[in-house]
């Protein structure tokens, strides 16, 4: 226990089971810190003592930003700490890669390139997935026909860190897969 005059709590961690879900998802909050009382909100205000106090997993079923902080037994807070996950927009399809991503950037998985995220700019942060010497080809099944309206795709250029814009990009549609 640290000394009286050096409040210090630790914040609370926030566990997913990852930043992207299809239905629904269970999420816990633990304190390495005997005796603290953990309080949360989903509206993004900061929680306090007087926000919903955690008690037992919660299950989400739609996207949301989860705060949290930790109060120990003298009521001083942690810092507040924040979680966003996302329900996948089209948790129905379907994606096969045909290349092969680099380990260091997978965007999370197959799923990276229909789930609905941007990356940022920082590409440290795992969010984009890097491609190297190869063409890129995916298929994307929806499941069944729709009408599209447009498709989108979104590319990052870092030439400082030999990360550069696609030569060109091909988008064709199939009723049938082929």
């Amino acid at each position: 226990t640290p000394p009286s005059e050096f409040p210090l709590v630790p914040v609370p961690l926030i566990i997913t089971g990852g930043k992207t879900f299809k239905d629904s998802t269970s999420v816990t909050m633990a304190s390495s810190w005997p005796g603290c009382r953990l309080f949360y909100t989903l509206d993004g205000t900061v929680p306090s003592d007087t926000s919903l106090e955690y008690k037992e997993p919660l299950t989400l079923d739609s996207t949301s930003v989860i705060r949290a902080v930790a109060m120990n037994e003298q009521g001083q807070f942690s810092s507040p700490v924040k979680a966003r996950i996302y329900r996948l927009p089209h948790p129905d399809w379907k994606v096969k890669i045909k290349s092969t991503y680099n380990p260091s950037y997978t965007a999370g998985g197959d799923g990276g390139i229909i789930n609905g995220l941007r990356g940022t700019t920082s590409w440290r942060k795992g969010e984009w997935q890097g491609y190297q010497a190869q063409d890129f080809e995916a298929t994307v099944d929806m499941g069944r026909e729709l009408v599209l309206s447009q498709v989108g795709a979104g590319f990052l250029q870092d030439t400082e860190a030999w990360i550069v814009f696609p030569k060109n990009v091909v988008v064709e549609l199939s009723s049938d897969g082929y």
